[in-house]
């Protein structure tokens, strides 16, 4: 997680971004996947380190935000959801 969020600052020639979102959550899930409540934590970290000023999430349910909001030290400042006539 924070070998991706380092890589890409080098590449925008940045000290840190805004927000950083973890996508999709079914890419958490299943053998050999990290799960959220382990995840979590690292966006944490990224935050105390000053990668990066808030952290997000994209697609997930409520279900899992409920979840999450369980045990993360560090809420979720949003939820992006993709949501347009052509999306089924």
């Amino acid at each position: 997680m924070r070998g991706a969020l380092q890589g890409s600052l080098e590449r925008l020639g940045l000290d840190y971004v805004d927000l950083y979102l973890i996508h999709w959550p079914a890419q958490y899930f299943g053998e050999g996947r990290k799960p959220l409540h382990k995840l979590w934590p690292e966006l944490e970290a990224l935050v105390d380190e000053g990668l990066t000023k808030s952290i997000g999430l994209s697609n997930f349910n409520v279900q899992l935000i409920a979840d999450l909001l369980c045990y993360s030290r560090i809420r979720p400042v949003c939820n992006q959801v993709e949501l347009h006539p052509l999306c089924s």
